[in-house]
């Protein structure tokens, strides 16, 4: 006797499974269950140790493209802060406006592209993140190789259908070797790598640098197969329009499941419950006639799969995991606060633009800046015009030389807004970012009275402005009007790159053309994955780029002038009070700042507060060092300065540094300037930029830069090499002054000191001649820095010089790290660190006087036999 299951009471035909069972005897029956019991515990709990695993693997992946998405972001920065600087120390002489504006037209244009190309690379290495969660491991990365993405494309998300059915053998074996590739490069080889770093006790960083480069090689091909397989969706539905026809793509995939009426169930494949039925999901999207009479509505309609039982209907399995998470959410729920906060965000976004305008007008009003106050009043007129347009209907104006053809028309607007965002709110938004950009530099300009830059900036805006309204009466042929836009504003770019080049014209030529590929030339179909993060990738980015902007515009506005203020006052002075430093005997002064000697003749020593003492007079006027010099170390004389004024005819080497030497030339220190002006800005965001995105990524993620940051500083210094091979030092003086001084005084003591940037290049300058004495045969000269509230090295280190320097820098520098100090825990200090209290504020801590207050406190003056005295003012607990 058979057992019919009825899906369905109704009289209409449906389906019925039948099943005979098999007649056991008892016993058998019991041994059965219980075997069946085992096998399914058994394959429980392999499940169940498969989805640890899964996790583990997934979590390092996540960590993996954590790190290559900090290895593309600072190699983006090292490329845009050269070509800035670049461009900024050969034109920056030019006498011609024209040609100086130009040439920077040019450099923007080439920076703003690959902002925007970058942030694509970040939006799909978050992507890839996600996809390494899936049941199926990147199961949309390797759809996208195989040319299986059509339906995601045209949904405009992932895992919209799963893989299409009938999944054919070329695909099939392709993506075996692809699966094959992923776990070797993104698994197998980082296992080999850290057993190898296990076994020999030492980070072997070329195969940490491999596994980095291969990790952004995945970024790289998910988003050039994707770009491929959109273009030619594109390009096939561009051709189904031309014949008034429409695209039809089909979600029928692996993840399609039957869902039989009246039962909650959708465990059921189309294989299992129709066994008769086959179920082909379309790889390429299938053109569909469409009536000439059809109306817009009609024409978007797609056509369902008809199943020959109407008891059943077919669904997808992301279809039904959403509708899940929207009935978890329905019914009498709490109230969740993420709501209004929300709607709070999205009203403050939408009002940000007006507000952003109107500050602007106000700041030029009160601040008398008048270019500023005219580009604010240009962007709130456009700001309050648009507001008012808010989200057109845009009905197309048919004319009647063109009725024959209004069909081709229709569909061609239909693909122009579809798959090339040319809606009036997609061109929006992608015109919203350059723009904000663009008002910026405005701002920038009019702040420093640049009529004529504000004006040009004032022009881009204005022709944005222009060309968004012009939406709004293009239509039926904004598809032909967009394609024309795209090509001009591509031929204008060529031309500008052309005629003021950076590297040279064909060079520059082929860049335009990497940069905008990827993005199909602004005319790409709108990808609603990871969108957020690509906004937040592009507004960080931006945001360096306009402060990399905001200091060379100011390092042209002003010209550099030697220090004129000083922080000791000369005898005699009005006003000039000094506090005596009490000397606390051999019982004083055991901490640990105050036991550091280091040797210079004889029994003479220096100690942490007289490298201090010397890297403070680094920012006196270069008039008073040789007084202050000899009142606090008697004998002592200023050997050289080096005092870059004239920086428009030193276009490499802005450092200000002195060489001070004992008065029997048998000790040499050398006192590095920090940070004073625009000039010295530029220095730290040469040296340390790429170093401060790499801390960003650390809030993100452990040990970002300790354990990876020679390896992507390897990647930022090869992009750097293609850019230029000169890769020429900012300190390039110092560093050869340096090597003169201890080739021809071998038998010198020599110490480097600064603070701040100062501090930072004393060290780099260290390691480096440490390195070079290393390699040489016979008798080394040593050279020690003392840095005090200074950055680390270990990542700039390996960006300058490009080789493993952790064997010679751990040796050759002291970092005097106060508390609340931000500079000092930029990159990581390979050599001894040496802690120093300090209550204020981290702009107070940072201050080199601040430091020397804290040593005088602790350890009195240690000078048994020279009085010690400080200006007034310097120090809380010192008043006279």
């Amino acid at each position: 006797m058979s057992e019919i299951d009825d899906v369905s009471e109704s009289d209409e035909n449906h389906v019925v499974f039948a099943e005979e069972p098999v007649r056991l005897r008892s016993g058998q029956r019991r041994t059965s269950r219980k075997f069946s019991t085992k096998t399914e515990a058994l394959l429980r709990r392999k499940r169940e140790q498969w989805s640890a695993t899964r996790r583990i693997f997934a979590l390092w992946h996540s960590y993996l493209l954590l790190i290559a998405a900090c290895a593309i972001a600072c190699s983006v920065l090292v490329v845009i802060l050269f070509w800035h600087v670049d461009w900024y120390e050969r034109y920056r002489e030019s006498g011609d406006i024209v040609e100086f504006q130009l040439h920077f037209l040019a450099t923007f244009i080439k920076s703003w592209l690959l902002v925007n190309l970058s942030s694509e690379m970040l939006r799909f290495c978050y992507l890839l993140a996600v996809d390494s969660w899936r049941d199926d491991v990147f199961e949309a990365y390797r759809r996208a190789l195989c040319f299986a993405s059509f339906a995601e494309i045209a949904a405009g998300t992932f895992y919209v259908c799963g893989w299409p059915q009938p999944m054919g053998n070329w695909r099939r074996r392709a993506d075996v070797v692809f699966q094959l590739t992923i776990y070797a490069t993104l698994d197998i080889l980082p296992i080999v790598t850290f057993a190898m770093n296990f076994a020999s006790w030492r980070i072997h960083y070329a195969l940490a640098s491999l596994v980095l480069v291969l990790a952004c090689l995945h970024v790289l091909l998910f988003l050039m197969a994707w770009t491929l397989s959109n273009a030619a969706m594109k390009f096939k539905a561009f051709r189904a329009a031309w014949k008034s026809n429409v695209v039809r793509v089909s979600r029928l995939g692996t993840a399609t499941r039957i869902l039989p009426i009246g039962r909650l169930t959708r465990d059921g494949t189309p294989a299992s419950v129709l066994p008769d039925r086959v179920l082909e999901s379309t790889v390429m999207a299938e053109e569909v006639d469409t009536d000439s009479d059809s109306s817009d509505e009609d024409s978007e309609e797609e056509e369902e799969e008809e199943l020959p039982d109407r008891n059943h209907v077919l669904i997808n399995e992301h279809l039904v995991r959403k509708a899940e998470q929207l009935a978890v959410m329905s019914g009498d729920t709490p109230i969740d606060v993420c709501v209004p906060l929300c709607m709070a965000y999205r009203a403050l976004c939408n009002i940000f633009p007006l507000l952003l305008a109107m500050t602007a007008t106000l700041f030029g009003l009160v601040a008398s800046k008048p270019p500023v106050a005219v580009i604010g009043a240009i962007a709130v007129c456009m700001v309050l015009t648009l507001a008012h347009i808010g989200t057109p209907v845009i009905r197309p104006r048919w004319s009647q030389s063109f009725c024959e053809s209004e069909t081709r028309l229709r569909h061609l607007e239909e693909w122009g807004e579809v798959f090339c965002g040319l809606k009036y709110m997609s061109q929006l938004r992608a015109r919203a970012p350059l723009c904000i950009m663009v008002f910026f530099m405005g701002v920038l300009a009019g702040s420093l009275n640049w009529w004529y830059s504000m004006w040009c900036c004032s022009f881009i805006l204005l022709a944005c402005f222009a060309a968004q309204l012009a939406v709004l009466f293009q239509k039926p042929w904004t598809w032909l009007i967009g394609l024309v836009e795209t090509f001009l504003l591509v031929f204008l770019c060529l031309m500008v790159l052309w005629y003021n080049p950076l590297l040279n014209p064909w060079q520059d030529s082929a860049l335009l053309g990497i940069l905008l590929i990827p993005r199909e030339f602004g005319l790409q179909k709108r990808l609603a994955a990871g969108e957020r993060m690509r906004y937040l990738a592009l507004f960080a980015l931006g945001s360096f780029q306009f402060a990399l902007i905001c200091v060379i515009s100011n390092c042209m506005a002003v010209e550099r002038v030697s220090a004129t203020e000083s922080m000791f006052c000369l005898p005699g002075s009005p006003h000039c009070e000094y506090y005596p430093v009490d000397y606390r005997g051999a019982l004083g002064g055991r901490w640990p700042i105050c036991q550091m000697d280091f040797p210079i003749h004889g029994k003479a020593v220096l100690n942490l507060a007289d490298f201090g003492m010397m890297s403070a007079f680094a920012y006196e006027p270069a008039q008073h060092v040789p007084y202050l010099l000899n009142e606090y170390f008697p004998g002592w004389r200023v050997a050289y300065a080096h005092l870059p004024l004239a920086v428009r005819g030193a276009h490499h080497d802005v450092t200000t540094f002195f060489e001070f030497t004992s008065a029997d030339n048998s000790t040499a220190v050398f006192a590095v300037r920090g940070t004073t002006d625009f000039f010295d800005a530029l220095q730290d965001m040469d040296l340390w930029l790429p170093v401060f995105m790499m801390y960003i990524f650390e809030n993100l993620g452990p040990n970002v830069v300790k354990l990876w940051g020679p390896s992507i500083a390897w990647i930022c210094r090869q992009v750097y090499m293609l850019q230029d091979a000169r890769f020429t030092l900012t300190f390039i003086h110092l560093l050869q002054e340096v090597k003169a001084r201890m080739k021809s005084h071998p038998d010198r003591n020599y110490y480097i000191t600064g603070h701040s940037l100062g501090g930072g290049i004393a060290k780099l300058v260290a390691a480096e001649v440490q390195r070079e004495e290393i390699q040489h045969a016979g008798r080394q000269v040593e050279m020690t820095a003392v840095a005090f509230a200074a950055p680390g090295i270990g990542v700039a280190e390996a960006l300058l010089f490009g080789e493993d320097q952790l064997s010679t820098n751990r040796y050759t520098s002291v970092t005097v790290r106060p508390r609340h100090d931000i500079v000092s825990r930029i990159d990581h200090n390979t050599g001894a660190t040496i802690p120093v209290g300090c209550r204020g504020n981290p702009r107070h801590c940072h201050s080199i006087y601040a430091t020397l207050c804290a040593f005088y406190n602790k350890c009195g003056s240690l000078r048994p036999d020279v009085a010690l005295k400080i200006p007034c003012g310097w120090c809380e607990h010192m008043p006279c």
